[in-house]
């Protein structure tokens, strides 16, 4: 199938079978159980190391909790290598200006599963007021100019997904 959901531990489940429908809805299945996923703090602490770039920025910038109670979040989370790649500009930015770039990465009122989006472009208004393009480019889910490296990281509120970019 080559789906993957990933809860907010970092444990993997492949969906084997795909699109069962029935009358109230569809089921996917998958090899193994999934962890009740957990609050965008915790998930951010246990992700993989790649993601320690955006834990500080979302502590500098005292978001935590505030992310772990918007209801229905996407996150598209720039990996450290995003980060790196403006290090000289992130270094100056104030707490406001960094708020605002996170925004940018952040949907509310709408999770969006990897399997949501397809190679129709949608704009989708970010926390920030922004739009950002979402869409499915040579078999890769694209935000904007970014490639989601690891998708459906599940979190309390709804989903993260890992943005090289």
């Amino acid at each position: 199938m080559g789906v993957s959901i990933f809860t907010g531990g970092g444990a993997e489940s492949k969906v084997t079978k795909a699109d069962l429908n029935f009358t109230s809805g569809t089921i996917h299945i998958i090899d193994k159980v999934l962890t009740i996923p957990a609050n965008l703090t915790s998930v951010l602490m246990s992700s993989p190391p790649d993601l320690s770039s955006l834990t500080g920025a979302v502590t500098k910038a005292n978001l935590a909790q505030t992310l772990s109670d918007v209801p229905q979040l996407t996150i598209f989370a720039p990996n450290n290598a995003a980060f790196e790649a403006i290090s000289d500009v992130a270094a100056g930015l104030t707490v406001e200006q960094l708020t605002a770039v996170l925004g940018y990465h952040a949907i509310a009122g709408a999770v969006v599963y990897s399997t949501d989006i397809t190679t129709t472009t949608m704009n989708v208004k970010t926390v920030e007021g922004s739009e950002v393009m979402v869409r499915v480019e040579d078999g890769n889910v694209m935000v904007n100019d970014a490639k989601v490296i690891m998708p459906n990281i599940l979190i309390k509120n709804g989903v993260v997904h890992v943005i090289d970019g």
